[in-house]
């Protein structure tokens, strides 16, 4: 959300009480606390939604938006934030780069996973369509063997989290299987929510969702709850 820097005690003061001096200069000093803290500055805020009235800020860090406006990356941040509603939503960069998904890929102890989802409006999290068919162009560049790459998608993350009867191609175990294309490998960072190239075939439960690239249609995933350790499989 775009408030991940923007203090409850400052929303929470009557209009007129928030341009006195003394509290702009506490607010600025809390907005940098929690900028350090986080260890984000301006430019790792990417916009992804303000409004349907502000689609031009999509895209757009803060620094980049301030400089654009020529305003204060701070008061550019609380524009935003008021245009919004508070309800705006920003991508923190700082946290995907090269060196640290390289460094991660090459530790036998990580596993990778997405918490993205599917946004309504604004600009769409790249992890959301294109972050696994990403891990293997990126392997190929850094020469990290694929089957190290498959196994930290499949079995090394049912182990993991203990997700029974998934993970792994055996028998009584759910049939996810997901057939690519190496050759046809394709990601398109510039539009997030592109479709990779690469995937051929998916199945989920044993049914057909994509064949041959398309969408086969009809829904086969089911929610997996956590059972109560005693009902567990030793």
């Amino acid at each position: 959300m775009i408030t991940v820097v923007f203090p409850e005690w400052y929303a929470a003061l009557p209009k007129e009480d928030c341009s006195k001096p003394v509290n702009r200069m506490k607010l600025a000093l809390t907005i940098l606390m929690y900028r350090k803290v986080l260890g984000i500055d301006w430019d790792d805020m990417v916009v992804a939604y303000i409004s349907d009235e502000h689609k031009q800020y999509e895209g757009k860090n803060v620094l980049e938006l301030a400089q654009e406006e020529g305003v204060k990356p701070l008061d550019m941040y609380l524009k935003l934030v008021e245009l919004s509603d508070r309800k705006g939503s920003i991508y923190l960069g700082k946290y995907y780069n090269d060196e640290i998904v390289h460094r991660l890929m090459e530790d036998d102890l990580s596993v990778f996973m997405t918490d993205a989802w599917v946004e309504e409006k604004g600009l769409q999290n790249i992890a959301a369509f294109q972050t696994f068919p990403q891990f293997f162009l990126l392997a190929k560049r850094w020469g990290v063997p694929i089957e190290k790459i498959v196994r930290k998608m499949t079995g090394a993350t049912a182990d993991r989290y203990k997700i029974e009867e998934r993970g792994y191609l055996k028998s009584g175990y759910k049939a996810d299987i997901t057939v690519i294309d190496r050759a046809d490998m394709s990601v398109n960072e510039k539009v997030p929510d592109t479709k990779p190239g690469g995937i051929v075939h998916v199945y989920v439960n044993g049914k057909a969702v994509l064949t041959n690239g398309e969408y086969a249609g009809g829904r086969a995933g089911e929610v997996i709850l956590k059972r109560p350790a005693k009902e567990q499989k030793a």
